[in-house]
């Protein structure tokens, strides 16, 4: 939808363009009727020639059959988004050839000069390309490479492919993808409200094919130039990513509110990969280099940024806009619901929406004063404020001045007005919330202010504001031909239907993060606030928000009831199951927490067939997911049950094929932790650890990956595990792994006496080799004078231990008894370490 100038037999108009299912349509300037002729069917266009001589003219070329008020088949538009308006055009002709014949024909789009060059023509200037750099266009973008770079022939041809490769094909290429144009509305349908969230689809794209990689950048990007006065918002994401064969530098921009009508979005993705054999020409700071200029150049080829005003107020004054949209649409235009236009007099009926929803909350306020429960009480001697009327009950300001017909929106006209009616409720319950929540006042007067108000004002005012809460979240049946019924958020949550429920999703957000939800349930009936957030979990809430929800039920795992939290097992099951990637880790990561904590959560999970879950989970290629799936793993198998369980799907098999190709790599030391923990857990029982250490590959990679780490790292630590659980029962597995672990293990021995895990995993490793009389005489020989030496340090450090345990036996009469035998725990811990350690000395003195 685009205001054109068309010409045609020497006339000039400007009408609207409107790209239809079957034809153009041109509408007048008031959007009344369509011009004369103002229906051009897609039948009856038989080619388009882009003028190469503007960034704005196209002629469209009409066959015999068109209507009798085109004289001439020629019809002549200038438009300042040319290119978009032909892609929507060609795509919409294509679909109607399809239509009407059922086979797929290829849109008649050339180029041409089709106007004589001079000063009318001229385009608007543009900034050059830097010293050393070209600049490229493809599909309504300009941009920056190198010099050199050129077109790089694809299977979609061999110009114009959006693929770049540099001068001397060494193998450094760039790919420019450029997304469909998406309405703001549908992007929050898809689950990409946020640019992260498509990154996240991106990083799984660039990394499932490569071997070894790691990510070395996976964080936000700010576009450093606006090279033509784009008035539209520009967020980006970066990822960086090294593999063994392949480096690649990837930018995600977004270019939101895209002009005229500010209620789009669109994606454009910058990539550049260079084989590691270029590594001394493109580095990986070189490479990202390059792609952030690229990036950061992007550029629209249109000629004119302008939007349409009175369109974008309209849309403003209907609450068409969501609240980042009005955020963004006030503080960069100066636009806001009830705005006064121009064309306006005092004497018409105009929408006072600012007006009406600053005596709302005008009312709240002066309700909240009177209680002394306002914080900033300044905000009610501001300028604007001042002259603006209220009511002694908020709500009447919504039933007397929002909800009622507002000019020119025609909602009790109509024979669907009751529908309209109950829409245009639920978008001023939206737009009152984000005036409460910082719309008017910033951090001044947020919802926050109400919630914390609820309980320590009188019972009247009390009731009130819970009535404003339950109105601004709007919870109601989706069919808008039921009226709204408002009523309590703990009783509408025993609604049958609660699941399908809409409701104010900025509301909800606040009210579960802040604890008010949680509050609506009183002691006894946490389980039906557990099924609440369950419920919340598998509706149509957006990422971030069921994020958050996720993170609510990480956060107070180990403070609840065991069966209250088993009610919400299922729907993160299922979100790790279906969800996006990001909830998936989520979700998991909340699953780790409760598995920590209650034995009843592992039994639910291993009902709800939660092992071949982590099996199909385990084979992606993100390293957040696979590490907190490992992590649920670690929590599921210290059960002997859940142990063959997980063995009959064959997870030990998935653990081990990742061992192997990621042992090598310092950046999965966390993952490669978890992978060890389980791997030594499984091993507890004989028939695994027998499969496992026949496989001579593993034990290569654990001692190679034990050799690699870090002394008196956690990643070590757990190396030693696995390896005292691989050997525990195999004399000649004990032969192999000890003279290869034993000397470095037995010298660290005595420096971590404050590490519990590192210390009592290497004890423990070196009591099993030691059993093998081969393995204490290497050992022996090997040591020679420093064994009298580390001997000395240990019975010192078994000193300080023994003095700790006095000074806690004196203190005993002034602890609690939970505090003394917390205290005692640990010390007599530490204790049996050193005494394990004496017990190695006394072996090695027998075979010695």
């Amino acid at each position: 939808f685009e205001m054109v100038r068309i010409r045609f037999l020497g006339h000039e108009r400007t009408v609207y363009l409107g790209v239809g299912k079957h034809a153009i349509h041109l509408l007048r300037r008031d959007i009344s009727k369509t011009i004369k002729g103002g229906d051009i069917y897609y039948a009856h266009i038989d080619k388009v020639i882009e003028d190469t001589v503007t960034q704005t003219d196209f002629m469209i070329v009409m066959n015999d059959n068109r209507a009798a008020e085109w004289e001439s088949e020629k019809l002549f538009v200038v438009s300042d988004n040319r290119t978009r308006l032909l892609e929507y055009m060609a795509i919409a002709w294509q679909a109607d050839v399809m239509f009407r014949f059922g086979s797929v024909r290829r849109f008649r789009h050339y180029e041409a000069e089709i106007t004589t060059r001079g000063p009318l023509t001229e385009p608007r200037p543009q900034v050059r390309a830097f010293y050393g750099f070209d600049k490229f266009v493809y599909k309504g973008y300009s941009f920056f490479l190198p010099k050199g770079f050129k077109d790089m022939a694809t299977a979609a041809g061999t110009s114009k492919t959006g693929s770049y490769i540099d001068a001397d094909e060494k193998g450094c290429t760039m790919v420019c993808e450029v997304g469909p144009t998406t309405p703001l509305p549908r992007l929050e349908q898809m689950g990409k409200e946020h640019v992260r969230w498509t990154a996240l689809e991106y990083k799984q794209k660039i990394t499932a094919p490569l071997k070894a990689c790691t990510v070395l950048r996976n964080c936000s990007a700010h576009k450093a130039m606006d090279l033509a006065g784009d008035i539209a918002q520009w967020t980006g994401w970066e990822l960086l990513v090294k593999s063994a064969d392949e480096m690649v530098a990837c930018f995600i921009m977004r270019r939101k509110y895209v002009p005229p009508l500010l209620d789009s979005a669109q994606d454009i993705v910058v990539t550049f990969r260079a084989p590691v054999r270029l590594e001394p020409i493109y580095p990986t700071t070189e490479l990202r280099r390059l792609a952030k200029i690229a990036a950061d150049s992007l550029t629209s080829t249109s000629e004119s940024f302008s939007y349409y005003p009175t369109m974008v107020q309209a849309r403003a004054d209907a609450l068409l806009f969501d609240e980042e949209s009005l955020t963004w649409l006030s503080k960069s235009l100066d636009i806001y619901p009830g705005k006064r236009t121009d064309e306006q007099t005092d004497e018409e009926q105009v929408n006072e929406l600012h007006n009406k929803a600053r005596k709302f909350v005008k009312s709240i306020l002066k309700a909240l004063e009177a209680e002394n429960a306002l914080t900033h009480q300044d905000i009610l001697e501001q300028k604007d404020m001042k002259d603006i009327d209220y009511y002694h009950d908020p709500m009447q300001a919504v039933r007397q001045d929002l909800l009622k017909d507002v000019g020119g929106l025609c909602i009790e006209d109509g024979d669907n007005k009751i529908e309209r009616k109950n829409a245009w409720a639920m978008r001023v319950a939206r737009y009152l919330a984000y005036c409460i929540d910082g719309g008017l006042f910033g951090g001044k007067f947020t919802m926050c202010d109400i919630t914390d108000a609820i309980g320590s004002v009188n019972a009247e005012l009390n009731k009130k504001l819970q009535e404003i809460i339950e109105f601004l979240l709007h919870v109601r049946d989706p069919d808008l031909t039921l009226e709204f019924q408002q009523n309590s958020i703990a009783a509408q949550t025993l609604e049958k239907e609660f699941a399908s429920f809409q409701y104010n999703e900025k509301v909800m957000r606040h009210l579960v993060e802040s604890g008010y939800l949680r509050a609506q349930f009183p002691k006894g009936q946490e389980m039906r606030y557990s099924t609440v957030l369950a419920t919340l979990l598998l509706g149509n809430g957006t990422t971030s928000f069921k994020a958050l929800i996720c993170r609510q039920i990480l956060l107070t795992a180990g403070k609840q009831e065991p069966t209250t939290v088993n009610a919400i097992v299922p729907s993160l099951l299922e979100l790790v199951r279906k969800g996006s990637l990001f909830l998936a880790t989520y979700a998991t990561a909340a699953l780790v927490n409760m598995t920590a904590h209650h034995d009843v959560v592992k039994n639910t999970l291993m009902q709800k067939n939660v092992v071949q879950v982590c099996n199909d989970k385990l084979r992606q290629t993100d390293e957040d997911l696979v590490f907190y799936i490992l992590g649920l793993l670690v929590n599921l198998t210290k059960a002997v049950h859940h142990r063959a369980i997980v063995v009959s799907y064959g997870t030990h098999q998935v653990l081990l094929e990742i061992l192997q190709s990621s042992y090598h790599e310092d950046s999965k030391a966390k993952l490669l932790e978890q992978l060890c923990a389980v791997v030594g857990q499984l091993c507890n029982e004989e028939d695994t650890r027998r499969a496992i250490s026949k496989n001579q590959a593993v034990l290569s990679c654990l001692c190679h990956l034990f050799g690699r780490t870090p002394s008196g790292s956690p990643l070590r630590s757990k190396v030693m595990f696995c390896l005292k659980q691989l050997c525990i029962n195999d004399a000649q597995q004990k032969n192999v792994i000890g003279p290869v672990v034993m000397y470095e293990a037995y010298d660290e021995l005595p420096r971590y006496p404050e590490n519990d895990d590192f210390t009592s995993n290497c004890c423990l490793l070196l009591g099993t080799l030691f059993i093998s009389k081969e393995n204490c005489k290497l050992l022996w020989d090997h040591m020679s004078e420093r064994h009298k030496e580390i001997t000395g340090d240990i019975t010192k450090m078994f000193k300080a231990v023994t003095q700790n345990v006095d000074d806690a036996i004196e203190a005993v009469a002034k602890r609690d008894a939970e505090e003394r035998r917390e205290r005692l725990i640990e010390l007599r811990t530490r204790l049996m370490q050193f005494l394990k350690a004496a017990h190695i000395r006394g072996q090695l003195s027998r075979h010695g």
